[in-house]
């Protein structure tokens, strides 16, 4: 069984003290334009990053500073149809067959080592331009420890000077393998 559909940061358990940081940044309107949320595989960090861009999005959020989950916008972020949501991850190997890329279990051995730096590309172009469906922009990079020295490299220039109303959060159980100067640029 999954986890349940996410609605805000209530449907998220633990992490009580790193949501809390996040509620007040959001009450004083004062959110980093980067943000790396290291810890062990499997504890939620992604399922938070997608909790921060409902609450940042949502169209009727809660006094608490959460999101309200049943909103148009909620519920595409949870499902993961939200325009202005993007996720990079490691794409598949070229040599993966079409039929392979739809099985659900992703294996390790069909994944790329890294994340190269075309998939930066194409997000800097989407970051060119305004959020389109909400008021923010959320892009999520998981493994963020994976990522190849230029792609690293391509993304430490937008984190630098970020796009407004463009907010990162890079994923990592390895955060000392990232670039320090993108360390440096995150909360």
């Amino acid at each position: 069984m999954g986890a349940p559909l996410l609605q805000g940061f209530r449907s998220v358990r633990g992490h009580e003290a790193a949501i809390g940081l996040l509620r007040r940044a959001i009450a004083h309107q004062r959110l980093a334009s980067a943000y790396l949320f290291a810890g062990p595989l499997g504890v939620g960090k992604d399922r938070v990053a997608h909790a921060l861009a409902q609450a940042m999005n949502c169209t009727a959020r809660t006094a608490d500073d959460d999101a309200c989950g049943e909103c148009s916008n909620c519920r595409r972020i949870a499902s993961g149809q939200f325009v202005d949501l993007l996720v990079v991850k490691r794409e598949f190997r070229d040599s993966v067959s079409a039929r392979d890329r739809e099985s659900t279990d992703a294996d390790e051995k069909k994944l790329r080592q890294e994340i190269v730096v075309e998939q930066i590309d194409v997000i800097m172009q989407r970051v060119a331009f305004r959020p389109h469906e909400g008021g923010t922009r959320w892009i999520i990079i998981r493994e963020a420890d994976r990522l190849h020295p230029n792609a690293a490299n391509k993304l430490l220039k937008t984190l630098e000077e970020p796009p407004a109303e463009t907010h990162f959060v890079l994923l990592s159980h390895r955060p000392s393998a990232l670039l320090p100067t993108i360390r440096s640029r995150c909360q």
